[in-house]
């Protein structure tokens, strides 16, 4: 396994499709079969499901699962804000066997605060479209 995608719906979908169609081995994991439509994707060679009531450390053991065989250390690509605040929360514990995408959490809390983004975007010039502050 090179990748496994946590959130496969759409946006996990593209992420699947545009690397397992380069040929690395990707993997998935889902919280809802019915709304995750990766689950049906040809380039997907694996997937597991994960319930948002579990633990961060079930989250972990189910991506280990889905690299029992790999010879390498896989990246890890969270396309979902649920999947990305559990990895960023818990780096050092996912960082130990996977390559991560997420930031840090304090990073990651960073810019999931929109307003001190917008801040930022505004004060170099970048506010297009523009930020209305309610």
């Amino acid at each position: 396994m090179d990748v496994v995608v946590l959130g496969i719906g759409i946006n996990g979908l593209a992420v699947i499709r545009s690397l397992g169609s380069k040929g690395l081995v990707v993997g998935g994991v889902y919280n809802d079969a019915t709304e995750e439509i990766g689950i049906h994707s040809k380039y997907l060679s694996a997937c597991i499901e994960f319930s948002v009531k579990s633990s961060c450390e079930t989250l972990y053991r189910a991506c280990l699962d889905l690299i029992a065989d790999s010879k390498s250390k896989p990246v890890l690509i969270c396309t979902t804000d649920l999947f990305a605040e559990l990895v960023a929360s818990n780096s050092e514990m996912f960082e130990l066997s996977f390559t991560l995408t997420t930031p840090d959490k304090y990073l990651y809390w960073k810019f999931l605060q929109k307003q001190p983004t917008a801040k930022i975007c505004i004060d170099n010039g970048v506010a297009i479209p523009s930020t209305i502050f309610v």
